[in-house]
């Protein structure tokens, strides 16, 4: 009976610890015993199609067909899965590069001439979006795991899908940008002639 009595108590303490420690450092008891954890991603992306644009955008990219898988460990005590789940995926991707802040563009006039610094048109990556989510295919990595990802984890991994593709397109599409400003130089004399002005470079 007094064996019994310890384990009542021994009980008591520990879910009295729990809710202390839930208090005061907000340790949370429901993650640590029914958890899904984002583990990787990676991604692909498909060829690239450019559509030129004269505005202060002036180039939008599209990459449609991209490829990427994501995947996420499991630990879920309660519905007795552990292991790793992962999610093949496609979607399409579009970015607008330009000037964000035209009237940054060093002009001077004289006469119908229009002199233009060339250094101070800043080529931007104005907005990146990704469109047109698809799920693919999902597996488990053994028997326990369900094939298939929570919303949440969903969510999480679309956000660093953003990021990582905005990160990769400012890095290394060097070529983007170079384009872009020789898209907006070519419009921006063409409206000029057509306007009886002459554009020079300097």
């Amino acid at each position: 009976m007094k064996t019994f009595f310890k384990i009542v108590l021994v009980i008591i303490v520990v879910f009295i610890m729990v809710f202390a420690a839930q208090k005061v450092i907000g340790f949370d008891l429901g993650k640590l015993i029914n958890s899904v954890i984002l583990k990787d991603i990676t991604i692909n992306m498909g060829q690239e199609t450019l559509i030129p644009v004269f505005q202060i955008v002036s180039l939008e990219s599209f990459f449609p067909n991209n490829i990427g898988i994501m995947s996420a460990e499991v630990f879920k005590i309660i519905g007795m899965e552990f292991g790793e789940v992962t999610l093949l995926y496609e979607y399409d991707s579009y970015a607008k590069f330009g000037v964000r802040n035209p009237e940054k563009i060093k002009i001077e006039r004289v006469d119908n001439i229009l002199y233009v610094d060339e250094a101070s048109i800043i080529i931007e990556l104005l907005d990146f979006k990704i469109d047109n989510f698809k799920y693919r295919t999902t597996s488990g990595s053994n028997f326990s795991v369900r094939s298939n990802m929570d919303d949440a984890s969903i969510f999480e991994a679309l956000n660093r899908i953003n990021k990582e593709h905005r990160e990769k397109m400012i890095k290394n599409g060097r070529a983007n940008f170079e384009f872009a400003k020789k898209n907006f130089m070519d419009n921006y004399k063409n409206m000029c002639n057509a306007m009886d002005l002459k554009v020079v470079w300097r």
